[in-house]
């Protein structure tokens, strides 16, 4: 029996094992292994690892995917996989106990098995036939002291975000102060998913660029930031369900109705982002529907569509 090609591969190192560690565990020749439950909806993804490399942990690899069910049972190579060499990883930080963190972006990262896939991580994420879960393995000389899934999620809610007027009027009739965080009593705005239903009515903040002067002794007399000044004019229309419109387009449309050429919605950066200061005559506590161009999941409005300022 000693003579077998088994035992002669193994006599002669050709036929090594691999064997599994656990967090904390030196050593060279053994496979980190393990899980996260994930949810669908995810919109962008990280992985965050605390390695420490032992001799010859230059070409290890992460490898994320669907690898228990392999049939060789060593999470060497996985039924759908996506990986990347550790040391190929950017963003890290050395620790003062000689330890790599590493933070490895997911969403984009092109499968690697099977091969000539064009899927991304996000894309196999979100899919309806994958586990409900995504396995780990790291191997084989790089030990882990720490590891975490980061998720970024879609909404469940579908919100859109609004800007406020201050509670009371004591800047003045004329002056406008539109923000996000007016009153202390009130929520704020969320500029990163929406801060209100986009089946409730609200009217729309539509606005038309000008160049009137601020007065700006009035202004600091005031309190108010000069930089949240903008020469054009707010005025609402009637409040109406933010689901009325489907696209940008389709809101300013509804401004130029109101109001007449020039007119248009209100952007969260008309006074450089989270405020807005104008000649207009705004009741107070009113709240509209804005525009943000830069937040996918934040309009009522071209929902997952990234535009750039």
């Amino acid at each position: 029996m000693l003579g077998t090609g088994l035992f002669k591969d193994l006599a002669a190192g050709k036929n090594r094992v691999m064997g599994l560690r656990n967090y904390d565990e030196p050593g060279a020749d053994k496979y980190f292994t393990d899980w996260f439950q994930m949810p669908s909806g995810i919109e962008t993804a990280q992985l965050v690892l605390r390695t420490r490399g032992e001799p010859g942990a230059g070409n290890d690899n992460v490898r994320l995917g669907d690898l228990v069910d392999n049939p060789d049972n060593q999470a060497r190579f996985g039924t759908i996989e996506f990986g990347r060499r550790l040391k190929d990883i950017e963003n890290r930080k050395t620790l003062p106990d000689g330890s790599i963190l590493l933070t490895m972006n997911l969403a984009q990262l092109p499968m690697s098995m099977p091969p000539g896939s064009s899927e991304r991580f996000v894309d196999w994420a979100n899919s309806p036939a994958r586990p409900d879960h995504v396995e780990v393995a790291i191997g084989d000389d790089t030990s882990i002291d720490f590891m975490a899934l980061v998720l970024c999620m879609a909404p469940d809610d579908i919100r859109g975000v609004t800007f406020r007027e201050f509670h009371n009027k004591s800047i003045g009739e004329d002056l406008s102060w539109l923000r996000c965080n007016g009153d202390f009593s009130q929520p704020g705005c969320d500029p990163y998913s929406g801060d209100m239903s986009c089946a409730a009515a609200l009217p729309l903040g539509c606005f038309k660029p000008g160049s009137k002067a601020p007065d700006i002794a009035r202004l600091k007399k005031l309190g108010l930031q000069l930089d949240s000044f903008n020469g054009g004019e707010v005025r609402m229309t009637t409040p109406l369900a933010g689901t009325d419109f489907p696209t940008l387009a389709t809101a300013n449309a509804r401004c130029s109705a109101e109001f007449g050429a020039g007119w248009r919605v209100l952007s969260y950066h008309e006074g450089g982002g989270g405020g807005v200061i104008s000649y207009s005559r705004i009741p107070s506590k009113s709240r509209m529907w804005i525009d943000i161009v830069d937040q996918p999941h934040a309009n009522c409005w071209d929902r997952n569509r990234v535009r750039k300022r």
